[in-house]
């Protein structure tokens, strides 16, 4: 189910996403789109701490390295 809401993810914007959802509920039902949403939101949750993580990264100052040139 990862994978699937890692797809969902990829569409392009909030109401691609709102409609996809509405096809998972209308096929499989109501309990089975709220699995893809918790799903969904937890794939959601591990992508904003890794954007968050990459924002701490120590910044490489250049301006110190000698030149051999």
């Amino acid at each position: 189910m990862e994978c699937e809401a890692r797809h969902v993810l990829s569409l392009g914007g909030l109401m691609a996403r709102r409609a996809y959802l509405e096809l998972i509920e209308s096929k499989r039902g109501a309990d089975a789109r709220k699995a893809l949403e918790a799903v969904i939101r937890l794939e959601w949750s591990k992508r904003k701490a890794v954007t968050e993580n990459d924002n701490e990264r120590p910044v490489i100052d250049n301006s110190s390295k000698v030149s051999n040139g």
